[in-house]
């Protein structure tokens, strides 16, 4: 058997930052993750079994601990021992975890920086402004060389009559 290894996350942890802490252990190592109540990521199923995915595939024997009944029974269904509190022999190892690229494999941080959202300044707005005002004009030109037209004249049909007709005015 490996190495014991405690990691308490913190709510910020994210998914991708566990599985990668969890693959950057030697095979037969136990990991023991203890998640607190309202981590985001701990009540899907889908990040559940990415856990146990990456454990499974590091060979590395993979242990929850929660006090949420919810995030124990989906570790559960997706093959991972859960526990309700984490046993006192371990207490004085765990080590905390934040979402930080700590454990991040460079692919990882790469992907992480990628996705910060980004607030454009003044000039990419302007830019953007100008870039539409020009698809704007484009469209419009397309529109007047290819819309067909005609130039209609109506004149009309003059017809000379005399009438004769008469008047009497009084005063």
């Amino acid at each position: 058997m490996g190495s014991i290894h405690v990691y308490r996350l913190q709510r910020s942890a994210t998914p991708s930052t566990v599985a990668s802490l969890i693959q950057s252990h030697r095979a037969a190592d136990q990991v023991w993750l203890v998640v607190p109540r309202g981590t985001p990521w701990a009540t899907r199923p889908l990040d559940i079994r990415r856990l146990a995915h990456a454990a499974q595939v590091a060979h590395v024997d993979l242990r929850l601990v929660s006090n949420h009944s919810q995030v124990r029974q989906l570790a559960r269904a997706a093959g991972i021992p859960a526990h309700i509190t984490l046993p006192a022999t371990l207490q004085a190892q765990a080590q905390p975890v934040e979402g930080s690229a700590t454990h991040l494999t460079a692919a990882d941080a790469l992907l992480s920086r990628l996705r910060r959202p980004r607030y454009p300044g003044m000039g990419a707005f302007i830019a953007a402004l100008l870039g539409a005002l020009f698809v704007v004009a484009v469209i419009v030109a397309a529109l007047a060389i290819t819309m067909p037209s005609a130039e209609v004249t109506i004149q009309p049909v003059t017809q000379h009559s005399s009438v004769v007709f008469t008047t009497t005015a009084s005063s």
